[in-house]
């Protein structure tokens, strides 16, 4: 091989080279290669694309290495990266074509912007792009060249492809357009809006394609380029102002971060739709529709996120790239292509906008969906909405606009119509499905008619629905013989239903072994009645949220067999959602088409303290008088204090923060150092009363949400007087009257928003958050936005989350004496949208990194901070993403892992990221992993769900108790779901055994909470993510790991605690304060809901991680609602409004207590088993999973209660009698089934088959080439081949010696011919 080197080193590199490298996006190609190819000079010009850099980057570097001039368009950052990372740019003349997003780097390092050369490419055109570059070869090659002055070309027009020129005056297009043959004035208008590079060649194809497509389809196109502002001002509106279209479909809106005034003015005035359409930038045609991921991580930002300020809506990939090799010179190059299948199923979209506008509301069908997404009676609303309310506000709205509603229904006979015919019901509860059935209100679908409907789905999406759930026959989810049941409530032309189960507790095998879930049949056929057989004319997903959005499909950027599509099929779709939900909201907008209408969330109100706590507060002070008068009643003073602390637990709550104490105060100084300085050996009474008092003072200035939100109700003044209150506590620069008046208006402006919305007009962008962090929140009733993702983490994110790691660092060095080894982050878009990426940054600061901004702000790059100023080892950590932020933040994924990548690297000190690769390294190694493999793996640190996955499966599994015996079941069906990672080009791949050694190292677990509505125990994301992520780390490493909460409230605040006391707080301030109980029993069954859930949310924290919950806790909750400790009517409350929430509440502390999580006395036991037989009996059952699903459980509560002087013997029969009933067979056979039924579960999974190996290889890389498959770590090698089939080591030598003899005299030759003066042909790559 020595041989072969030397002759590679007298390589004629030099000879071979180009004279110019001309690198253009992959869109400019084909014109640029046409330019290029008829350019009569003398000189090599090699075309080099976006496509090229990205996936040959070293062909090209050694091609371009000794050329000279570099021509290259830097708005692609391909080229920027790929020219700074790979060429030595010193020797080199660089012109930046158009601009970057750091020009000033970029001429540090030598690019040269020139106006005269970027004048040329500004107006792009074979004949431009030839004279540019003629000008930089007459300036650097030969001053003999000449060159033409540039060709404008027009900036702002309507173009047809059947015209004979571009109009500049709207009036002379109309004027032509209505002398066409067949032109109908009666036909809806839409105006097609792109940037006038989409007319350049090559790239025409998809607008006249949509021109044609549109007009075949009975629309009047208008076809119009330019900057928005103008295209409005000049086509769009007439010269009285008003609208000359009825939609629009736009490109455009794409490359500016803000909704100018004076564009919002221009859109309000035009007042119709505005559809997005995306074409897509990096990836072909092909390439998309295989992909899992949809819309590139890079183009997230600009094709998705800014278009939203603007007000866009219903995103369609409707065009992208073909790579296409020209016969004659084999060249390849890209053209622009539309996505027909698209295309499409975009125009009945469009017929069904134009159908809102132009029928009569009288005639207008609609179809309003709410959520009883876990089965039960108790089980129906939305996040903070008072459902009932809700749609008695809304249908009276209908009525008063003209809309055919039938008799105006109350909020009482709303509710009592739902719970009888319009809820869902579990498989487990045949008798159940019989007494719905019975009311004659349910909707019955012949299987048989149905099942023509499915045959007309996509194929694929067939397959894979036949797949996990058999065909329809097979389907066991509310079917009734040879019929669907829809159940529902028909009034006139409204239907109101419950939008389907996902089916997760319906079939517990898919739960434990499948990582997605696709639509079972009955949820297909409730969406495809309402539109083949109802015919809705639009629906209303009411509240926040549904679950359609989050069934599989590609993360963004849909196609019509993503499982979204195919649900909401052609039906337009406005959906009311919280306002401080931003990121899931944002996912209903990409994924579900969902026209968002912003609604406030609850009043907040200070908790302020009650009775002990009242108490407690009252003790501290008196010790603290007492101590200071040194009075003898100290002592008692302290004894009766902590007396009550050991009662309420509140001791429990601030251990850590006592800990802290006790091994020594520390302190952050600003330069991220650390001095500590140690206290005694124990914390005094004077310490502990301080701490007391402190936390009580933070429970009572913590805020409440007061009961729900109605839609389309404003606050009354008194609300709205302690919300402004709140709002401007923390907001000064905000005005009291400003806020008022916004809080006031919100009501009307839901309700106006709607209207507009089912009147096919544009609903008014705004942005969303907690409004006491962001009061522009207000007024609601706007289609809100997040934060540009390209911004995230902002600076003021970063010097936050640089304190909370600080704080992090600081807690561990304190209770443990060392630094951490490994923290645990959970990632959530909807706090990254809240909080502008206070964890990333905490990320970032952790492993010793820190982003580099432009001058506006944009995250450009990662910078590495020096030793000398960490002055600490670089903490390892781990990423676990949910599956929103994997969709929402692509991008921030792939910039944390190369911030980790980059931060192993680092030697200049301690750095336990290069220690834990090279401890998973071994380890796989030692597995049967070979080597380079076991390199690549050992550095994955971000992990996810699979894409086309939503959630990690402990929600169900907490709620779904009675399907495991063993914790260690949770956890497996958490790695299951998490066990993807992501990064360093690959996207998703299976690495579950990646995952468990990473959670081995795992000693701080941590999530953010940046929501004062939003807590801990009011939704079941905090705990399934938080909680299942210290449940996993502590089953694979054997410790139990930190549990730490950043909260950040608070604009410009941020403070790390332990999550016991987050939580007891929480407690605290809420649901044990009578205050937020008087507030939810306001809302009659909505507010018993909640109730209920917390409790439920309580069980979850106390299963994932039970050393946070101690018994005081479940204690507390059965005096205060089943004892009714504060005498607040209770019973008489849940009875009325709703008594199987309380049967929700008494089950889940007995289901508790059976698992073994609390040991209550018997006679609490007695009293809960009691009284929950009592309302089953008296009530009916709830019939939710944890009640009618779990026989083990209902066979504890017959045990309890037929003990003598529980209950009537009588009553026990009748418990037994109406638990067989619901479920149509003997508690003997439901307790045998059901052991049965764990004995399956609890058996070893299955596998991946190898077919479903090749399916996730071919689809997890980013690149999409095949990606290696990493289950566990058991590789199998590759054979070698037969050794005499392989040619001897010094015969391969001497080949490839002849090989290059021969390369260099075909170069040389061709040199020769090059330097005569013979024009060479001009090259580019394939």
């Amino acid at each position: 091989m020595k041989r072969l080197i030397v002759l590679l080193f007298f390589w004629p590199w030099h000879l071979y080279a180009a004279d110019m490298a001309f690198m253009v996006l992959d869109h400019n190609s084909y014109l640029a290669c046409m330019a290029v190819e008829k350019l009569d000079l003398p000189i090599d010009i090699k075309v080099i694309t976006s496509h090229d850099v990205t996936r040959d980057a070293q062909r090209i570097k050694q091609e371009i290495q000794g050329t000279n001039i570099i021509v290259a368009d830097v708005m692609g950052r391909e080229f920027e990266t790929f020219l700074t990372d790979h060429i030595d740019l010193d020797s080199k003349i660089i012109y930046a074509l158009r601009g970057s997003l750091d020009n000033e780097s970029l001429v540090k390092k030598g690019f040269v912007f020139d106006s005269k050369v970027a004048e040329y490419y500004s107006n792009l055109s074979k004949e431009n792009i030839q004279n540019m570059l003629r000008l930089i070869a007459h300036r650097h090659i030969d001053n003999t060249i000449s060159y033409d002055k540039v060709v404008k070309i027009p900036r702002l027009g309507v173009y047809h492809p059947d015209a004979p020129y571009v109009f500049v005056r709207a009036k002379d297009f109309l004027t032509w357009q209505k002398n066409r043959p067949g032109f109908d004035s009666k036909c809806p208008r839409i105006g097609l809006v792109f940037f006038s590079s989409f007319l350049t060649k090559g790239q025409k194809a998809p607008i006249d394609t949509l021109i044609q497509q549109l007009e075949n389809n009975g629309f009047n196109v208008m076809p119009c380029f330019g900057r928005e502002q103008n295209i409005l001002k000049s086509f769009l509106l007439d010269e009285s102002g008003s609208a000359r279209v009825d939609l629009v479909l736009a490109y455009s809106f794409k490359f500016y971060n803000a909704l100018t005034p004076e564009l919002g003015l221009l859109l309000n005035q035009l007042d119709v739709p505005v559809i997005s359409a995306v074409s897509l930038y990096k990836n072909t045609i092909d390439h998309w529709r295989k992909s899992p991921v949809g819309i590139d991580s890079i183009e997230v930002a600009w094709s998705l996120a800014v278009p939203e300020l603007s007000g866009l809506v219903e995103p369609n990939v409707l065009s992208a790239k073909q790579k296409v090799v020209d016969p004659k010179t084999k060249k390849s190059f890209f053209l622009s292509r539309p996505v027909m299948e698209n295309i499409d199923r975009l125009i009945p979209r469009l017929k069904k906008w134009i159908a809102l506008q132009q029928k009569p509301n009288p005639e207008k069908k609609l179809a309003i969906m709410f959520y009883n997404h876990h089965q039960g009676k108790q089980n129906i609303g939305a996040s903070y909405l008072n459902v009932f309310q809700s749609l008695e506000t809304i249908l009276q709205a209908l009525k008063e606009n003209g809309y055919t509603t039938g008799k105006p229904l109350s909020e009482q006979e709303i509710k009592e119509l739902i719970l009888s015919s319009a809820r869902n019901i579990g498989s487990w509860a045949p008798g159940e499905l019989d007494k719905l059935i019975s009311t004659g209100k349910v909707v019955r679908l012949p299987v048989e008619t149905y099942n023509h409907w499915f045959e007309d789905l996509p194929q694929d999406f067939k397959n894979k629905v036949i797949q996990q759930w058999g065909g329809p026959e097979e389907s066991g989810i509310m079917i009734h013989g040879k019929d669907f049941i829809i159940p529902a409530v028909q009034a006139e032309n409204m239907i109101l239903l419950p939008e389907p189960v996902r089916g997760w507790g319906d079939d517990p095998m898919k739960l434990y072994h499948d990582t997605t879930l696709y639509p079972h049949h009955q949820y297909l056929a409730v969406y495809l009645w309402l539109s083949k057989h109802f015919k809705a004319d639009a629906m209303i997903h009411l509240g926040t949220h549904s679950t359609y959005e989050w069934t599989p499909g590609k993360q963004a950027g849909l196609s019509p067999s993503c499982s979204p599509e195919v649900l909401i099929s052609d039906i337009p779709n406005i959906y009311p959602y919280i306002v401080d939900d931003v990121g899931e909201g944002i996912q209903a907008k990409r994924r579900g088409r969902g026209v968002i209408i912003s609604h406030l969330t609850p009043i907040l109100k200070t908790a302020d303290l009650h009775e002990d706590y009242s108490r407690m507060a009252e003790l501290a002070n008196e010790y603290e008088r007492a101590t200071a008068r040194q009075s003898v009643t100290a002592e008692e003073k302290f004894k009766e204090l902590m007396a009550l602390a050991k009662k309420t637990g509140i001791l429990k709550d601030i251990q850590t923060t006592a800990d802290n104490h006790k091994h020594g105060q520390d302190h952050t100084q600003d330069d991220g150092q650390y001095s500590s300085q140690t206290a005694g050996e124990d914390v005094s009474q004077d310490e502990m009363v301080h701490l007391l008092g402190h936390y009580l003072e933070e429970i009572k200035e913590n805020l409440i949400p007061f009961g729900m939100h109605t839609f389309g109700r404003s606050p009354d003044p008194d609300e709205t007087t302690e919300m402004a209150d709140a709002i401007l506590k923390w907001n000064p620069e905000q005005t009291k009257k400003d806020l008022a008046s916004r809080l006031a208006r919100s009501g009307r402006d839901e309700v106006n928003a709607m209207i507009s919305g089912l009147d096919g007009r544009y609903i008014r962008p705004g942005p969303g958050n907690d409004p006491v962090r962001n009061p522009d929140a207000m007024p609601t009733g706007r289609n809100f936005y997040g934060f540009n993702p390209g911004k995230l983490p902002s600076p003021a994110a970063w010097s936050l989350g640089k304190k909370a790691a600080r704080k992090i660092i600081e807690n561990h060095i304190m209770k443990n004496g060392s630094y951490p080894q490994n923290v645990a982050v959970v990632l959530w878009a909807v706090e990254t949208l809240r909080n502008e990426g206070v964890n990333e940054s905490t990320i970032m600061y952790l492993i010793g990194t820190k982003p580099r901004w432009s001058k506006t702000g944009r995250v450009l790059g990662i910078d590495v901070i020096p030793a000398n100023r960490l002055n600490r080892p670089r903490i390892d950590v781990m990423i676990n993403a949910s599956g929103l932020y994997r969709d929402l933040f692509p991008e921030k994924m792939l910039y944390l892992d190369k911030a980790i990548r980059l931060a192993a690297k680092q030697t200049d000190i301690e750095n336990l990221i290069a220690r834990h690769n090279r401890d998973i390294k071994t380890r796989l190694i030692k597995q049967g992993m070979d080597p380079e493999k076991a390199d690549q793996m050992s550095r994955f640190r971000v992990f996810s769900e699979a894409p086309g996955s939503y959630g990690n499966g402990v929600s169900e599994m907490a709620s779904g108790s009675s399907k495991w015996e063993n914790p260690d079941q949770v956890v497996n069906v958490f790695e299951n779901r998490m066990g993807f990672a992501f990064g360093a080009g690959q996207w998703g791949i299976r690495a579950k055994g990646l995952l468990k050694e990473q959670l081995s190292t795992v000693d701080v677990t941590l999530h953010s909470r940046s929501s004062n509505v939003y807590g801990l125990l009011d939704n079941d994301d905090m705990f399934q993510y938080l909680g299942g992520l210290s449940m996993a780390a502590r089953h694979e490493s054997g410790k139990t790991p930190e549990t730490l909460i950043t909260q950040q409230q608070k604009k410009g605040k941020v403070n790390v605690e332990d999550m016991a006391k987050t939580l007891g707080r929480e407690m605290r301030s809420r649901y044990l304060n009578p205050k937020w109980i008087d507030g939810m029993k306001k809302e009659d069954y909505a507010g018993a809901k909640a109730m209920a859930d917390f409790v439920e949310y309580l069980w979850g924290w106390n299963m994932t991680t039970p050393e946070k919950v101690d018994a005081s806790k479940w204690r507390q909750v059965y005096e205060v609602y089943v004892e009714d400790k504060y005498g607040l009517e209770l019973n008489q409350f849940f009875n009325k409004a709703s008594p199987w929430a309380f049967q929700s509440i008494t089950a889940r502390m007995l289901e508790t207590s059976r698992k073994g999580y609390w040991e209550p006395d018997q006679a609490i036991l007695e009293t809960l088993a009691a009284e929950y037989a009592t309302s089953v009996i008296q009530k009916g059952i709830a019939c939710c999973d944890h009640t009618c699903n779990n026989p083990v459980l209902n066979q504890m509560v017959i045990s309890i209660i037929s003990i003598p002087g529980v209950l009537n013997p009588k009553l026990v029969e009748q418990f037994k009698l109406a638990v067989e009933q619901m479920a149509g067979k003997p508690m003997e056979q439901q307790v045998a089934d059901q052991k049965a039924l764990l004995a399956e579960l609890a058996a070893p999974a299955p596998e991946p088959s190898a077919q479903e190996a090749t399916s996730e290889k071919k689809d997890s890389s980013l690149n999409n080439d095949t990606a290696e498959v990493v289950e566990g770590y058991k590789m199998e090698k590759i054979k070698n081949r037969d050794d005499t089939t392989q040619m001897t080591s010094s015969g391969i030598e001497w080949m490839a010696v002849l090989a290059v003899l021969a390369i260099m005299c075909l170069a040389a030759y061709g040199a020769r011919k090059k330097t005569s003066g013979n024009k060479s042909t001009p090259k580019w790559t394939e």
